[in-house]
């Protein structure tokens, strides 16, 4: 008896030193969030998803867990918290057919959850959905709901027969419920381009005077050329990669997003930690540094000035970053002496290190590109327009990690440093002919 006491209490402290290593409630608060958001960027089949199937068009997952119907229960409650409101009603429909399931399952015991416990959920949530689709309309920057009412009377009204479904648009000033809707379309991998806009893309292969890329060309695939954005095939080797991965490791933070106040806080906007390398971290940095110079033909030396040092990212499940500028808003930095002698985010340089098996594309909501990461494929893109002005159609966003890990680092190249690298410009005619139109030469 004495031995086992001496167990139980060796054991109760185990669990207390390791206590803050274990999963909190905030963490399951945040991981059934996140699940919820995966559900409705990708538009995942609940059926599917509950016995574990995470399977997309491009990409097949299975994991060996199963939900229960208190977990789609839990769930439904997190998508209504969300003002997810159609994701609720499936969720809680899911856990009441699961809660049948199991009530007739003679190897439980007993059911994770009742349909007297569910139901009452289930109801509310399907008259408020009809209670905020009359009044408010199916889609808004804090709720969704489907574009029907549940409620078999209220949606025959005339209003509701001949309803038009959003259709994606681009090129043109969105609301952010608009770019939004094109953020979930692109993620799941829809073509928004037409083939009139893609006609002029090229792949190249793109060599420099006086450059080790007369030996080793550059594989430059455009995306887009207004703004230009293109992706740079093979640009890192697997030796460099995991240079950059090991190096960051052990730094990893939670990451930062400038705030309307133009302050840096952290929020679900940006899910994902980061850390930042510079060339104490070795000669690798500088040798990377220097292709990535050569490569744009932009200036990158020196360091902190020309060029930022290197923001290393790490996504894991579910992490994503809604849509943002890369190029700094606000006035607060105009005060900052450095700011002042860097100049704004001319253009960006991102590197992805590792693939992803499912999720984590880049997305450009307003002009319909995506980019799927690629192990060792960089993509540039300008962040400004030839006077200095930031270029609002370069919002873009990182799609939700939906199965693996995504790993990036980004080069943020500044503005006053390339006076000799690019040209002066006369006055634009119009607002995108001030847009940089290709690479610097």
């Amino acid at each position: 008896m004495v031995y086992y006491l001496h167990f139980l209490s060796d054991l109760a402290g185990e669990i207390i030193k390791k206590g803050e290593k274990l999963p909190s409630f905030e963490d399951f608060i945040g991981g059934s969030m996140a699940l919820v958001g995966l559900q409705d960027t990708y538009a995942l089949n609940l059926s599917e998803i509950i016995h574990g199937d995470l399977s997309t068009e491009n990409a097949v997952q299975k994991s060996p867990y199963e939900l229960s119907a208190r977990d789609c229960l839990f769930l439904g409650k997190a998508a209504f918290n969300k003002g997810l409101y159609d994701r609720a009603v499936g969720w809680l429909e899911m856990a009441l057919s699961r809660a049948k399931e199991e009530y007739e399952d003679e190897t439980l015991l007993i059911p994770t959850a009742t349909k007297e416990e569910i139901l009452p959920f289930l109801e509310t949530t399907r008259r408020v959905h009809d209670e905020v689709l009359e009044k408010r309309g199916p889609y808004g920057e804090t709720w969704q709901t489907f574009e029907k009412p549940i409620n078999g009377k209220l949606a025959k009204m005339r209003k509701y027969q001949k309803i038009k479904r959003y259709q994606p648009k681009i090129m043109v000033p969105l609301t952010p419920v608009e770019e939004n809707e094109n953020f979930k379309a692109l993620c799941r991998g829809e073509n928004l381009r037409s083939p009139k806009l893609d006609a002029p893309l090229r792949c190249r292969y793109l060599r420099r005077p006086n450059s080790v890329s007369i030996l080793k060309a550059y594989k430059v695939e455009e995306m887009s050329l207004d703004p230009y954005i293109a992706i740079y095939h093979d640009f890192m080797s697997e030796y460099e990669m995991g240079y950059f991965k090991e190096h960051s490791t052990s730094r990893l933070k939670r990451s930062l997003h400038q705030g309307r106040d133009g302050r840096y806080i952290a929020t679900d906007i940006r899910t994902s930690k980061q850390a930042w390398l510079n060339k104490d971290d070795g000669p690798l940095i500088d040798k990377i540094s220097a292709r990535i110079g050569d490569a744009t033909g932009l200036e990158v030396f020196p360091e902190n000035e020309a060029s930022e040092i290197y923001q290393v990212a790490n996504y894991g499940m579910a992490g994503r970053y809604s849509p943002h500028t890369d190029y700094i808003t606000g006035d607060d930095h105009l005060h900052n002496p450095l700011e002042l002698v860097r100049g704004n985010r001319i253009a960006t340089f991102m590197v992805y290190l590792e693939d992803v098996p499912a999720g984590g594309s880049t997305v450009f909501p307003l002009i319909g590109v995506q980019v799927k990461p690629r192990k060792g494929a960089a993509v540039f893109w300008w962040n400004l327009r030839t006077d200095g002005r930031g270029d609002p159609w370069t919002r873009h966003a990182g799609c939700s990690v939906l199965y693996g890990n995504k790993w990036i680092t980004n080069k943020w190249i500044r503005y006053h440093h390339q006076f000799r690298r690019i040209p002066c410009v006369k006055e634009p005619d119009n607002e995108r002919t001030a847009s940089f139109q290709t690479l610097a030469y």
